[in-house]
């Protein structure tokens, strides 16, 4: 029996900006093998990660539509994506105090944390608040031919 060591080589912290009018989001990257991606990659993956965290929450919002992921994410993913927006909907897990504070309350990134598996594959997971209720996003990023794609789409 042979067990492959997947430890952890080294870690980072970036700042990254990823709108005008939202803060900083934090970003924790975490390295499982020595070929490290470079600066350039990891900057520009980071902040395409913030922003499909925050497309995700607004199609389960009902603020986008889900058209807008068809070619980032896979057709099962965007299934659960809507799933978990119809529970939304109904009312199955709350956001805020009240039905218009789910309207109008804004969503903010809190923390990203990414696990670089190979180069130019990474696993986020992003702690989301909206309104007053924390959500859990995790999906792996990578490269498909010139265009990013995520898989393995997990909300809560």
């Amino acid at each position: 029996m042979y067990i492959l060591d997947r430890g952890i080589t080294h870690a980072e912290d970036l700042s990254v900006s990823v709108f005008r009018s939202s803060p900083p989001v934090p970003v924790h990257l975490a390295f499982a093998t020595d070929q490290s991606a470079g600066e350039r990659e990891r900057i520009l993956m980071s902040v395409c990660a913030c922003r499909l965290c925050y497309r995700i929450c607004e199609v389960a919002r009902g603020r986008m539509s889900a058209r807008m992921l068809a070619g980032t994410l896979c057709p099962a993913d965007i299934r659960r994506l809507d799933n978990y927006a119809h529970l939304l909907a109904a009312g199955d897990v709350p956001l805020a105090a009240s039905r218009l504070q789910d309207r109008v309350c804004p969503t903010w990134i809190l923390r990203m944390h990414g696990l670089f598996q190979a180069r130019g594959v990474c696993v986020f997971t992003g702690t989301v608040l909206i309104g007053q209720v924390k959500h859990i996003i995790v999906f792996t990023l990578g490269h498909a031919g010139c265009q990013w794609s995520a898989s393995g789409l997990l909300v809560s």
